[in-house]
């Protein structure tokens, strides 16, 4: 029996140490935390519900065949549903097992299922990337893999040898509908990373062929597989952000997907370190956008904008002495730095996950002192940039039950998951 929490609205050797210290599922994490403002209630109080009336949590009971605790699994909401693939089993065993294994829960029945997949299934990794596209399908980006043999082994040999892995730039599309796994052989794939953040934006990008490319947007309703008939605009684009290589250094760039193309497009230099461990990465409306540090007093001639998707990047980092950062990506590539406000800011918080509601931002993610391990939920306002907390239970956090692993995910018809 497991437990996960809605809201309805209207370095990295040591970080892996510290994802298991805190049982944490790559972005997942143990427990969920107050700020260190908490010594202002009152304040923080005023604040949390200055503009977050209607953003409540709560926990639920799951029923099903759950997951094992995992560390560097990815969990992506599709509709009703919510995936966790992957990940390291948290195991007494040495060298843990990776695995390959796709869990479905249905956030209405409250109930877990383990999938039986076919296709070209992918090796078992963890930190990874896995992003929603479109209402049926996911894709699967790089992560750490088990290092081929250069000898076929029996299954038993193969968990033996999983403690030596490689950085995959590898690329496979989940079929939701027909369970079905596809590899992409992309060419000139960017460097190898795990560890990394990923969205999917729509993409304006056009397309001249003789032959119309496969389009991971337009399914086949006889196979479920990715079909022919496209007509060269449009589609979508995967966006990777930075990342960790093999020697746990971090990839400073920004490289692009096209899922219409089935071809890598762009990298661009990000100048800063980014990953799953302090950042992360969500698509933003372009009306979202529009709106970001104009206050909330925009008009509706402001919010006029030309079409394209942007995203923004949200890191933390210097935990003892936390700095934030928030970058906006415009459709046309470009990056740009924006100060946030206020007198409450979140605290240093690991494997931070989250989405955009409305004109919110939630974040979540674990933060961690010597004296205290918890689960924290923030949101900032993306018109004033300031932040605030939602409410959660009774005492001002959020209680998981032991031993859980909890991620905040967003999910599409504007709630936010906790698992």
């Amino acid at each position: 029996m497991s437990s996960f929490a809605s809201s309805a609205r209207p370095e990295v050797s040591d970080d892996l140490a510290d994802a298991s210290r805190s049982n944490s599922n790559g972005p997942y994490s143990a427990a969920m935390a107050q700020s260190r403002l908490s010594t202002q209630p009152g304040a923080q109080k005023r604040a949390s519900s200055a503009h977050l009336s209607g953003l409540m949590c709560n926990v639920h009971r799951t029923t099903g065949r759950e997951p094992p605790p995992l560390v560097g699994a990815t969990t992506t909401i599709i509709e009703d549903k919510l995936y966790v693939f992957g990940g390291r089993i948290l195991s007494r065993s040495r060298p843990a097992p990776l695995t390959a294994d796709l869990y479905e829960l249905d956030l209405v029945r409250r109930h877990w299922t383990k999938l039986e997949t076919s296709g070209d299934l992918p090796p078992p990794r963890y930190f990874h990337s896995m992003c929603a596209l479109g209402d049926t399908k996911m894709v699967c980006y790089g992560g750490m893999s088990p290092a081929p043999s250069s000898q076929p082994l029996a299954a038993d040999q193969q968990q033996q040898q999983q403690g030596e892995v490689s950085v995959m730039s590898d690329i496979y599309i989940y079929d939701v509908l027909s369970r079905l796994w596809t590899h992409v052989a992309a060419q000139d794939a960017p460097q190898g990373r795990y560890a990394h953040c990923a969205c999917i934006l729509p993409s304006s990008a056009v397309f001249a062929s003789d032959q119309a490319p496969l389009s991971a947007l337009q399914p086949n309703a006889a196979t479920g597989r990715p079909g022919m008939d496209v007509d060269g605009t449009g589609g979508a684009e995967m966006i990777i952000v930075g990342g960790q290589d093999g020697a746990n250094h971090y990839i400073e760039q920004i490289s692009v997907f096209n899922l219409r193309s089935l071809k890598w497009t762009s990298t661009q230099a990000l100048g800063k370190s980014c990953g799953a461990y302090r950042s992360v990465a969500a698509p933003i409306s372009p009306v979202a956008a529009s709106r970001i540090g104009r206050g909330g007093g925009t008009t509706a001639a402001q919010e006029r904008v030309d079409p394209g998707s942007s995203m923004l990047i949200y890191s933390n980092y210097n935990f003892l002495d936390v700095k934030l950062e928030l970058q906006i990506r415009r459709p046309d590539g470009t990056l740009t730095e924006r100060s946030m406000a206020g007198a409450y800011t979140p605290p240093g918080l690991r494997f931070p996950n989250g989405g955009v509601i409305d004109s919110h931002f939630i974040v979540s993610g674990t933060y961690l002192t010597s004296s205290k391990q918890e689960y924290a939920l923030w949101a900032l306002d993306l018109r004033t940039l300031t932040w605030s907390r939602p409410q959660t239970q009774p005492g001002g956090r959020l209680q998981p039950p032991a031993h859980q692993l909890w991620q905040c995910v967003h999910g599409g018809a504007g709630g936010v998951w906790l698992l």
